[in-house]
């Protein structure tokens, strides 16, 4: 039980951290009234997301040693004490100072991805594949519940106790959620049986069968939700949605949707299989994105169907997440998993920083209609993708 508490910390403060970034950062700074295609500059902290791979093999080299030796615990544990006194740093940022803000952030996502590679390998290594269901959701519910946290609850407490304070808070919650990894037991040493060295070849993971179309896939997946998810906080407080509302919104609503996505998209996997769910996850998100652009050319907008529309979004972009990366791990080779895991997501990265750019750009000078088009049109772009590919054919 104490290793569930641990992972579940874990899994919680790595999105968290998203969160804040990608959520809470760019709301706060349009409630300044920072244009947005400054605010979209902010996506440029996904980039260690998107090159970690490049260090992966590196981490994992360090984090078991030839001997056999396993540091995953103490990576982690490190990592989250840098994101704390990071977090401090970034108190005392004004909206102004935007290069420091940058440069801070991608400290932030630097720490927090290479973390990550230490926090999926200490999962695998205590726990038993019995539990690895267990362990999965657990980053799935976790990793919504985190995000809603970082984003609607730190923009709620910005709005009643202002920016230094909240971060402080948050930083405090970061060293309080040591406790159940500290607690909590792991192995520390390879078996016998296991201890045979392998180095990692990211050639040997791009000559996978299949591997090449399921990196276009998740790229254009990503892009399809993330080219408009950094702007829905700024086109709801454009559209008249208070401070306060949005993070009661994002987070109380987003943690609720979230989960219920999670769930859904597990019940459809196991009903209709991988390829239905991602089809039908692909659908929702074409029908919600359509709800934005029906919003959007509204003279008026109804702050009950703003709020309806963000939360069915946030339900089908759970829905895909889970159906997508469900996917994923049955293309990922037993022999160097953590590799291949990390490069899809660095794919996800990659689509992720360059859309909320893109995005930040598209609806500042041509505005939120043409945004919300042109993403509906990625959408149906991965909908006829995954009809006529036989990538997903096989599972």
């Amino acid at each position: 039980m104490k290793i569930i508490f641990a992972i579940g910390s874990f899994y919680f403060v790595q999105t968290l951290i998203g969160g804040i970034a990608f959520q809470a950062i760019p709301a706060w700074l349009r409630s300044h009234q920072v244009d947005l295609d400054t605010i979209g500059l902010v996506s440029l902290a996904m980039i260690p997301w998107a090159l970690r791979v490049i260090w992966a093999g590196g981490v994992e080299r360090y984090r078991v040693t030839e001997s056999g030796k396993i540091r995953s615990k103490q990576i982690v544990i490190a990592g989250q004490v840098a994101l704390a006194v990071i977090l401090i740093g970034l108190s005392f940022i004004h909206e102004n100072m935007f290069i420091t803000l940058i440069s801070l952030l991608i400290l932030l996502s630097l720490v927090c991805c290479t973390s990550e590679i230490a926090c999926d390998a200490y999962m695998i290594e205590n726990l038993n594949s019995k539990s690895y269901g267990i362990g999965n959701g657990l980053r799935i519910g976790c990793g919504y519940l985190g995000m809603a946290v970082g984003g609607g609850g730190l923009i709620y407490l910005y709005d009643k106790w202002g920016w230094q304070s909240s971060l402080l808070v948050y930083s405090a919650l970061l060293l309080f959620l040591l406790l159940p990894l500290l607690l909590a037991p792991s192995i520390n040493q390879l078996p016998v049986t296991e201890k045979s060295y392998q180095r990692p070849s990211l050639i040997k993971t791009l000559k996978q069968p299949m591997m090449l179309k399921a990196i276009v896939l998740v790229f254009f997946f990503e892009i399809s939700g993330r080219l408009i998810s950094s702007m829905l906080s700024p086109f709801a407080i454009d559209a008249g949605l208070s401070l306060e509302n949005l993070g009661k919104v994002t987070s109380f609503g987003g943690a609720a949707c979230g989960m219920l996505g999670t769930l859904s998209g597990m019940l459809f996997i196991r009903i209709i299989g991988y390829r239905w769910s991602l089809l039908l996850a692909t659908l929702f998100k074409c029908l919600s994105i359509s709800c934005f652009i029906i919003l959007s050319l509204q003279p008026n907008i109804n702050p009950i169907w703003l709020i309806v529309s963000y939360l069915f979004f946030n339900y089908t972009f759970s829905v895909g997440l889970v159906c997508l990366y469900s996917f994923l791990t049955t293309q990922a080779s037993l022999k160097q998993a953590g590799l291949d895991f990390t490069l899809f997501q660095c794919g996800a990265a990659l689509a992720a920083g360059c859309s909320g750019y893109i995005g930040g750009i598209v609806a500042h000078y041509m505005g939120y209609v043409i945004l919300f088009n042109l993403t509906l049109g990625c959408a149906l772009f991965v909908l006829i993708f995954l009809y006529r590919s036989s990538i997903l054919k096989a599972v």
